[in-house]
């Protein structure tokens, strides 16, 4: 019998040496999803929506009872920010602008004049960190 060879990726390499907070990875679908670390758990407060870049995107994150949410911070409609004053109630966030609605959990328009979704993000709380799926 042979001796089996261990191979690694260029891609597994680069995540080796980064800092483990920062490389966190877990398997969906069959595919490694990539967390990034983007605040304290104490920086996003309950009712409030605030804004990160992802990996160049822009991504707003909302505390709402004990659950965090992550979704794309551009309104469909007219681009405006929804951390930028949406108002969140329940599991829904309304853009300021013009009053589109979207759910924050699925990013499917609830009630326009919106009519595209927002995208949305895996999100988790570990270790007094939130991390954002890249």
């Amino acid at each position: 019998m042979e001796p089996r060879i261990r191979t690694t990726t260029p891609e597994q390499n680069r995540l080796r040496s980064l800092p483990r907070r920062l490389r966190e990875t877990t398997t969906q679908g069959g595919t490694m999803a990539e967390f990034i670390t983007v605040a304290a758990t104490s920086d996003v407060e309950e009712g409030a929506a605030k804004a990160f870049e992802v990996k160049g995107a822009e991504v707003a994150v909302a505390r709402s009872g004990s659950a965090l949410y992550a979704f794309s911070d551009i309104c469909t409609h007219r681009h405006c920010n929804l951390s930028m004053g949406g108002e969140i109630d329940g599991t829904t966030i309304r853009c300021e602008c013009h009053g589109s609605m979207f759910s924050m959990e699925t990013g499917e328009v609830i009630e326009g004049p919106a009519t595209e979704p927002i995208k949305t993000y895996g999100v988790r709380e570990q270790d007094g960190q939130i991390q954002v799926e890249a």
